[in-house]
């Protein structure tokens, strides 16, 4: 059976009608798509009754393909100034004390089970020595994760004299998001990572 015929004779005489009174130029092909919208039980196109083609291009039109997303050029080369292979790690942030800022705050667990307080302290790098010139531009950020909160005499001590270094408010609870942006002098020191000399924070005292 001709699928499309069968189609045409399904159109009611009243959605001609309708179609007319809208001023529609319409053809057999428009009154199929129609038809297929207003009664598309009517409709179930296999390959044995619809050309593959036909098929295909009527499918198009009443489901458009939805726009692939942009794959990354894979052949994009990035060029540096020197051989990877006689890159060095730069000098470290020299030892002494710096004025820094926490630009980030949390609470985690440490591998014990004990809570501390995880930040992140940035130096600027007009604080760097004047002989210092191989420096983030942007500045230096040392993670600070020695206070401990553990609620016992000791530990609120600690935490008390802490807060009190960077100038937080003391109360009966500690919230990270109220220590972003406050200020403190921290003592860089020197360690090894991975075999590589690097600066860090062993102590913070007030600005």
């Amino acid at each position: 059976m001709d699928v499309k015929s069968n189609s045409l004779s399904n159109t009611t005489a009243e959605e001609r009608a309708d179609d007319k009174e809208f001023g529609h130029q319409i053809d057999e092909e428009q009154i199929y798509e129609v038809s297929a919208r207003r009664n598309p039980e009517l409709f179930t196109l296999t390959q044995d009754s619809v050309p593959a083609t036909e098929t295909t291009e009527r499918s198009l039109r009443v489901n458009p393909p939805k726009d692939k997303p942009k794959m990354s050029d894979a052949t994009s080369i990035m060029e540096f100034s020197a051989d990877l292979a006689t890159a060095e790690a730069p000098p470290p942030l020299p030892v002494g004390e710096y004025a820094a800022t926490i630009v980030k705050a949390e609470i985690k667990d440490s591998a014990k089970g004990n809570r501390y307080l995880a930040l992140m302290f940035r130096i600027d790098p007009e604080s760097y020595p004047a002989d210092f010139v191989d420096g983030n531009l942007d500045g230096e950020t040392l993670p600070y994760n020695r206070c401990t909160l553990i609620d016992n005499a000791t530990g609120r001590h600690r935490v008390r004299k802490f807060l009190e270094a960077i100038g937080a408010s003391l109360g009966t609870s500690v919230d990270p998001n109220e220590l972003m942006g406050l200020t403190a002098v921290v003592g860089v020191s020197h360690g090894k990572w991975e075999g590589e000399v690097r600066a860090e924070i062993s102590k913070v005292i007030a600005a």
